[in-house]
């Protein structure tokens, strides 16, 4: 019972009707996925609802070798993405991830000691996924016109094959020419 603020007549309490929210997070998605990624990749968890942050650490959400299980240390963030509706775990590791066999498996715990919204109400089962990453460095093909070329003309296309496709962002010092970028 409450008092009555404001004394309106014929009335002595007034009464507050709530319910506690006791549904448990989902995972709605996670990443990375496959196994090509970069070594400098974030590792993130998507929660349908706001995740408690004091429950999160190394212990609840695990980043290990997969082969040899040894514990990835970084630090864990929070953002709510407003696109999609769901808030993000991120956990960035400390070192660049490298090629390892078997790559990487993130656990994500539940139960007492285990993931928990602002309810403190925890995941229901854990939920573990793997992926692996690509460091090996892109090979070059061909390239043509082939190098130590004499009489090119100063208007040909340069063209560059790789192995496998280069992520535009780790194109830097690339140069301007009178036809464009290169």
């Amino acid at each position: 019972k409450c008092a009555n603020l404001y004394r309106l007549p014929g009335t002595s309490t007034i009464t507050y009707n709530y319910t506690v929210e006791n549904n448990p997070p989902q995972i709605l998605a996670a990443g990375p996925t496959g196994s090509l990624n970069p070594p400098t990749s974030k590792i993130w968890v998507a929660f349908d609802e706001q995740i408690d942050m004091n429950s999160v650490n190394t212990n609840s959400i695990t980043v290990q070798e997969a082969t040899t299980s040894k514990v990835i240390y970084g630090k864990f963030s929070q953002v709510y993405e407003s696109t999609t509706s769901r808030w993000i775990v991120y956990f960035e590791p400390s070192v660049p991830l490298r090629t390892s066999l078997g790559g990487y498996r993130v656990i994500v715990k539940s139960g007492n000691t285990g993931v928990k919204d602002l309810g403190g109400t925890p995941l229901v089962s854990d939920y573990s996924y793997t992926f692996g990453v690509d460091n090996i460095a892109p090979q070059v093909i061909t390239v043509n016109p082939p190098n130590g070329s004499s009489g090119v003309s100063l208007d040909s296309d340069i063209n560059i094959v790789f192995n496998e496709v280069l992520s535009p962002s780790s194109i830097y010092g690339a140069t301007e020419s009178s036809r464009g970028s290169v």
